[in-house]
């Protein structure tokens, strides 16, 4: 029994969480509560194998051991729930809406993950120094509510084999093999947006079919499994290249007001959920079905505008956004006004507050005469919106960029316009000695 014991207090050594700052606040206070659940079952458990126990007090110690084995899996399923929905799916969640980010912003969210593995690194080895106290009960004192509450137990392990899967011996046996992982898919992430995020977790798995990953040795921190679809930049060719992480411009002020605004924040400040996902802020006209011509306006929700705009700018603008040559959110009265303060002529590229995924250019010519111009984004699949303003004649005559930016010196320059003119032909005197200059 003193064996068993040893190896039971070495298993046991770290089953508090510890302090650390990445680790959000509820984690640690449910992580910790789990264990505090967990220590008063072990030192039952190791007094009944250090025979401490009479044996006609053993019975109803036994069922001592089993209430606190139940709510030590109360404890573990609210800590699962945590993890999995506050933690875990919230990622996943934001992770779709950061993969139409840029590079930076990406970068910095995937590396969540770390600390989303550690949380479930220290909640698989809790889970498994119960397992195997359970087994060792299961083993010197058989009895049928041990074998029910290892049942149970086991039932939350395949939620932990991807992360703090370390804690089953996988960091040592698992590399190379497939498993099917609960981690949520592209398809669920778009149906979650669809609905809102209503009515999410009547599923425990948060996946229609979960995708196949790989475990996969990295450096000495454990295992990740590795999702295609959650990739977010190709393997450098070299283990010493890593990506190049560029930060990313940030919105001006006006920028901010502008987009708060059109979020309508109540008195106090705050904005209503609803006015994010549901509240229309633009039209979309779609074709009907087995039509070219006819169809008819949809309204489009406030996300939905605002995260196709930013799909647009790092699919075709994301050079002239990083340049600040993009004026961004401002609307059509404000685009007006900003360019009679510019003494020059002078264009604005802004982004459509009422029409979804068109790009506006606000220009203001030599005479003061103020136009608007839109460009669906599928038409910058042909050329590119700098090639746009230096080719098309609609610029031709502009000078600056808004602010005071030149827009020849940011573009490239214009290509200039041939010049037809008469060639400059010989005189007589040349064809006359021709004659002299070829005969014998």
């Amino acid at each position: 029994m003193s064996v068993v014991m040893s190896e039971m207090d070495m298993e046991s050594s770290s089953a508090f969480s510890p302090s650390e700052p990445d680790i959000d606040s509820a984690f640690v206070s449910k992580h910790n509560q789990s264990a505090e659940i967990y220590q008063s079952f072990k030192d039952d458990v190791d007094a009944l194998l250090a025979g401490k126990i009479a044996a006609h007090d053993q019975p109803a110690f036994i069922q001592r051991i089993l209430h606190k084995s139940e709510s030590l899996l109360i404890a573990f399923e609210d800590e699962k729930q945590h993890l999995m929905s506050d933690v875990l799916l919230a990622w996943a969640i934001k992770q779709q809406r950061a993969s139409i980010g840029t590079l930076w912003t990406q970068q910095l969210h995937y590396k969540q993950l770390d600390t989303i593995h550690l949380q479930f690194e220290y909640f698989g080895e809790l889970l498994q120094q119960t397992l195997s106290g359970l087994n060792y009960l299961k083993q010197y004192f058989p009895n049928s509510g041990f074998d029910e509450m290892h049942s149970k137990l086991v039932s939350l392990v395949h939620y932990f084999l991807v992360l703090g899967g370390s804690a089953f011996g996988l960091d040592n046996l698992g590399e190379g093999v497939q498993v099917q992982c609960y981690l949520i898919t592209d398809e669920t992430a778009k149906q979650l947006l669809n609905n809102a995020y209503l009515e999410i977790f009547e599923s425990e798995e948060f996946a229609i079919e979960p995708p196949t990953g790989t475990f996969q040795k990295k450096d000495t921190r454990g295992l990740r499994a590795k999702f295609d679809d959650m990739a977010i930049v190709e393997t450098p060719q070299k283990n010493s290249d890593g990506p190049s992480i560029v930060q990313p411009r940030m919105f001006t002020m006006n920028a901010k007001q502008h987009l708060i605004n059109r979020l309508k924040p109540n008195q106090q400040g705050f904005i209503q959920l609803d006015n994010f996902m549901k509240m229309p802020v633009a039209e979309e006209y779609q074709l009907k079905k087995s039509s070219t011509t006819d169809g008819e306006w949809k309204l489009v929700p406030f996300y939905e505008w605002f995260l196709k705009l930013a799909e647009v700018v790092n699919k075709y603008l994301y050079s002239m956004w990083y340049d600040g040559l993009i004026f961004g959110f401002c609307s059509k009265e404000d685009a007006e006004n900003l360019l009679r303060s510019i003494p020059r002529s002078v264009l604005l590229v802004r982004f459509s507050d009422i029409e979804y995924a068109k790009i506006k250019i606000s220009v203001k010519d030599r005479n003061g005469e103020i136009r608007h111009h839109w460009y669906e984004h599928t038409d910058l699949n042909a050329r590119s919106l700098s090639s746009e303003l230096l080719a098309n004649q609609r610029f031709a005559q502009i000078d600056l960029i808004y602010p005071d930016i030149d827009l020849e010196v940011a573009l490239g320059g214009r290509e200039k316009p041939r010049i037809r003119v008469p060639r400059n032909l010989e005189d007589e005197i040349y064809f006359d000695n021709q004659a002299a200059a070829t005969s014998f």
